[in-house]
């Protein structure tokens, strides 16, 4: 892919916002190892792209750790009450991905995994695979995005009687 290049427009401190920035104008072939775009939706996009440039430039990438470590930011807030507003509920707590995250979270939320089923799809990421396996649940893969296999895991789950709660991840 190519990317745009980005220079600094004036000296700066070693710890300061993203916001010195400009595009130069160039651009350079670049592949991109390092992202977590294993589900394909990090590409070039003519109404995503523009809004996610402007967003960098505006807040920065991150607080450069976790909450618990460097607190939270209004970002973090207003993504909490749009999801709040979206399910109808009066609180919630949204958590960053990461390997870490998924396979230490899934087994604390999920708790004693002994009748419950989770129905993952198979190409969830590793970090996934491992907090479903760490929960000590049964587990059953469904075909990725095949809606009629899905059905026919939770029909068979649900006619089963055997679990007291189905997870979908």
């Amino acid at each position: 892919a190519t990317g745009e290049v980005c220079e600094r427009v004036r000296a700066r401190p070693l710890i300061a916002p993203l916001g010195d920035l400009e595009l130069s104008g160039k651009s350079n072939e670049m592949i991109n190892l390092g992202s977590y775009n294993y589900l394909g939706f990090g590409g070039v996009d003519e109404m995503c792209t523009p809004a996610v440039r402007a967003c960098l430039l505006k807040d920065g990438v991150s607080t450069g750790s976790s909450r618990a470590e460097a607190g939270s930011t209004p970002l973090h807030q207003e993504l909490e009450e749009t999801v709040c507003r979206f399910l109808g509920k009066e609180a919630c707590v949204t958590i960053p991905m990461g390997f870490a995250t998924n396979s230490t979270v899934l087994p604390a939320i999920i708790g004693d995994g002994s009748q419950v089923l989770l129905i993952s799809d198979e190409l969830n990421h590793k970090s996934i695979v491992e907090g479903v396996r760490l929960c000590g649940a049964t587990v059953k893969a469904f075909s990725h995005n095949d809606m009629e296999h899905l059905e026919e895991i939770l029909k068979t789950a649900t006619e089963s009687g055997r679990y007291k709660r189905i997870w979908l991840l």
